[in-house]
């Protein structure tokens, strides 16, 4: 299925879901290098190991770092995803840009450190919405 077709089925299931966006990242770090690359790479192309994604009914951001900006230019269609390259623009100032208030946030498993995870809290205050943590990143309906 092409990429752009797996992007809407996924914002489809989070509409269902009751979610207005999910956080997914990649980072061999995490341990996650096969189910959320795999994940992240079938709605977008992007095949790096590392990266982060926000998406919304209707905004899709990548931001990768400087070794995958070419990469990421090359396999994300620019017609459905904005890609960006942190730390010049990282998670919090792309939540605090699309998360409003009364929103619901879905966060992929092993997709955040404590760190980023106690940021994104401290934004959910300050702008009223709520974080959920998966359990998994498997929408049976996108895969």
């Amino acid at each position: 299925m092409h990429h752009a077709a797996m992007l809407e089925k996924l914002r489809t299931e989070l509409a269902k879901a009751g979610s207005d966006a999910i956080f997914i990242a990649i980072n061999n770090s995490f341990g996650n290098f096969d189910k959320e690359v795999s994940w992240l790479t079938q709605i977008s192309g992007f095949t790096g190991s590392n990266g982060r994604a926000i998406i919304t009914a209707t905004e899709a951001v990548l931001c990768v770092d400087g070794r995958y900006t070419k990469q990421a230019s090359d396999q994300v269609d620019n017609s459905s995803w904005q890609i960006c390259m942190y730390p010049d623009a990282n998670t919090i100032t792309i939540l605090s840009r699309v998360m409003k208030a009364n929103q619901t946030l879905s966060v992929g498993p092993f997709s955040v450190t404590y760190g980023s995870y106690m940021s994104m809290l401290q934004l959910s205050k300050q702008i009223g919405f709520k974080i959920e943590i998966l359990e998994s990143t498997s929408f049976d309906a996108v895969n």
